[in-house]
């Protein structure tokens, strides 16, 4: 299995145990994961997750559980009785150094600094009590542990249990992003957070009130992880409440291996109903929806998407690109008080100028002032802000906000009258202005200085 030390991985291995050891899930806790990856026949939700993985018999008579514990990987090796526990090795793949340190705990060396596995306690249940066996580590060839135990009851099965220390951590074993966080209040003992970024490596671990908790699968076929390629954008749920931290699902929304590309969700937000809406950047195919307002995308190497997940994740409300022929980048998301999707970010010109879509809704502001705010022959980059319709199927609106030079918009908000504020970057300057969501689609100038 794997860990990491900031965005080195390192792999745990037991030499001379039985490689083909299949893990198998148990203890089943209530979340599930959701992998949702091109069309819906390739889709898989409400896969179970467990608390614990178990490797059977990875040397005879001695299995090994991971699980986590406040925050801390642990695994036990479990010893039958009359097993033997000189057959067990440790050995980290894509280490620098191992040691022993002054307290007899295990300090695994890595790229960007120590990994320490504590001194392992070991024990036996005799008449319902634990009684505790010495036990230590000792440093064998090829930078391999192994762990020398004192007298014992041979006849009773023996757990040794090390800990593997390091930062709490929330991700896969590649690099991790979280980009965007929202909340929503259930009730005053309960609160639900929502994570949203990207991914490089599946799965992601979830956290519970225990601590860490990895994925297993049993009576259920799961896509194979490597075909998530690149990147892919997630959407996890914790459920905070007075009894501790659960995680109620995560879902992947990203790209096959016949579909090369990457995925990035960069804001989150989420409904009255609990349904959730990510938006980022995405290169290659996603899943779109039926009706969605762009099928396809890649027309500039990577171009913005919208999704609605339903309020288990485990299916898509909408999905839809939106996009020029150059290349554009969505950062802040908002909803109306009618559910659409108020998007901001930057978009480049091509080789044409500025295709970002910019249809427009008869009606105010005046087109002279549509002219200023949606000029094509800007340099550099340009902030826009779109309205998207609550089924994903139209954009209400598209604008450009910029002057003569690079802009950016990387946040906005909507207030009770549905009044717009966003914030961004400018290179020059450029024209205040705040708009207010029409019922027709199409913003209302309220100031402009």
């Amino acid at each position: 299995m794997h860990t990491r030390s900031g965005s080195t991985p390192i792999r745990i291995s037991f030499p001379g145990g039985n490689g083909s050891v299949v893990p198998r899930g148990v203890e089943q806790v209530q979340r599930v994961t959701n992998y949702l990856a091109s069309g819906p026949r390739e889709w898989r939700t409400s896969v179970p997750n467990y608390a614990k993985i178990l490797y059977s018999d990875v040397y005879p008579d001695i299995d090994v559980v991971f699980y986590g514990r406040e925050g801390e990987l642990e695994y036990d090796f479990v010893v039958g009785g009359n097993a033997d526990p000189r057959l067990i090795r440790v050995a980290f793949d894509g280490h620098s150094s191992l040691r022993l340190n002054e307290t007899g705990d295990l300090m695994i060396g890595t790229g960007t600094g120590e990994l320490r596995q504590t001194k392992p306690v070991a024990y036996q249940v005799v008449n319902g009590r634990r009684k505790a066996v010495a036990a230590e580590y000792r440093l064998a060839r090829n930078a391999e542990a192994t762990i020398r135990l004192g007298a014992y009851d041979k006849s009773k099965p023996l757990i040794i249990d090390p800990v593997l220390t390091y930062s709490s951590y929330f991700g896969g074993a590649g690099d991790d992003h979280g980009n965007a966080i929202a909340v929503r209040e259930v009730s005053a003992t309960e609160q639900h957070v929502y994570l949203t970024g990207a991914i490089s490596m599946l799965p992601i671990p979830g956290t519970t009130a225990d601590g860490v908790a990895y994925e297993s699968i049993q009576g259920q076929t799961k896509p194979d992880e490597s075909t998530f390629v690149g990147k892919t954008a997630f959407v996890t749920k914790l459920i905070f409440s007075d009894t501790g931290v659960s995680v109620a699902f995560t879902s992947y929304l990203g790209t096959t291996s016949s579909q090369a590309g990457q995925s990035e969700a960069n804001a989150i937000a989420i409904t009255d109903a609990g349904e959730i809406v990510i938006i980022g950047t995405a290169s290659g195919a996603i899943p779109v929806s039926a009706g969605a307002y762009q099928q396809s995308g890649e027309r500039g190497g990577t171009d913005c998407f919208a999704a609605k997940l339903s309020s288990d994740g485990g299916s898509l409300m909408y999905s839809t690109l939106f996009g020029g022929t150059a290349a554009d980048d969505c950062r802040g998301l908002a909803l109306t008080s009618g559910g659409e999707a108020v998007i901001v970010g930057k978009t480049l010109p091509g080789t044409s100028g500025y295709s970002f879509p910019g249809t427009y809704v008869p009606g105010p502001p005046p087109q002279a002032l549509l002219s200023t705010l949606s000029g094509v022959d800007r340099g550099g980059a340009e902030a826009f802000v779109v309205q998207l319709s609550a089924d994903g199927q139209r954009l209400l609106y598209a604008h450009h906000l910029g002057g003569s030079d690079d802009d950016t918009a990387n946040a906005v908000a909507i207030d009770r009258d549905d009044t717009i504020y966003i914030a961004g970057t400018t290179s020059r300057p450029v024209s205040r202005v705040r708009l207010r969501c029409s019922r027709v689609g199409m913003p209302e100038v309220l100031t402009r200085s």
